[in-house]
């Protein structure tokens, strides 16, 4: 099918308790997605039960804004939507 970035760290439902993200990766795998989990502070282990439920990668929230911030750099951009501007400029389809 696809991929899905999924954020372990989903928040609390209506009573409070946590919703865990590491429940949703069974069957999103089972539908056929790719499952690449999005972490902040989440412990070694869940990130292994993440993994050992068939998610393909973990990447830190960290890791993402540093890889944000090389492309805006490599773009000459300071912010996200600075690079979708310049990419509009550049991509308009023919009249």
């Amino acid at each position: 099918m696809g991929l899905v970035v999924l954020d372990l760290e989903l928040g609390r439902d209506r009573t409070g308790a946590l919703l865990d993200g590491v429940a949703l990766v069974p069957p999103l795998r089972d539908s056929g997605w790719q499952v690449l989990a999005l972490t902040e502070h989440t412990p070694p282990e869940r990130i292994g039960a993440t993994l050992a439920a068939g998610a393909h990668y973990t990447v830190s929230v960290a890791t993402v804004r540093t890889q944000i911030r090389g492309i805006l750099t490599e773009l000459e951009v300071h912010s996200q939507l600075e690079a979708v501007a310049l990419y509009t400029r550049h991509h308009r389809p023919e009249p």
